[in-house]
C-alpha cells in the first residue's frame, strides 16, 4: 500500500501533462492536417511568412500560390496556415 502511495503523485503529474499539453497539440495538429487536406485550386490562403494567394496547382508536398496576377510561387504544404474567408 505504501508503495502505491508513494507512485501516486508521479501518476497524477503524468496525466495532467497528457490532458495539459499533449492533448491539444494532438487536437491542433489534426484540425491543421484537416484544413490542409480540404484545400484546391481556387482556395485563397495565408502562408506563415503573411503572404497571401491563391492557390493554382497542388502536388503531394507543396502547393503553387499566385500571390499577384502572373506571380506563381512554390510553397511546402506545411508553410500554409489558413485558409482566408470568402468575401
Amino acid at each position: 500500500m505504501k508503495q502505491i502511495q508513494s507512485m501516486l503523485p508521479l501518476v497524477l503529474m503524468g496525466a495532467a501533462f497528457w490532458f495539459l499539453i499533449l492533448r491539444p497539440n494532438r487536437k491542433k495538429q489534426a484540425a491543421m492536417v484537416a484544413m490542409i487536406d480540404s484545400l484546391g485550386p481556387g482556395s485563397r490562403v495565408i502562408t506563415s511568412s503573411g503572404i497571401k494567394g491563391t492557390i493554382i496547382s497542388m502536388g503531394d508536398s507543396e502547393v503553387v500560390l499566385e500571390i499577384a496576377p502572373g506571380v506563381n510561387t512554390r510553397w511546402t504544404k506545411g508553410a500554409i496556415t489558413k485558409v482566408e474567408k470568402a468575401d
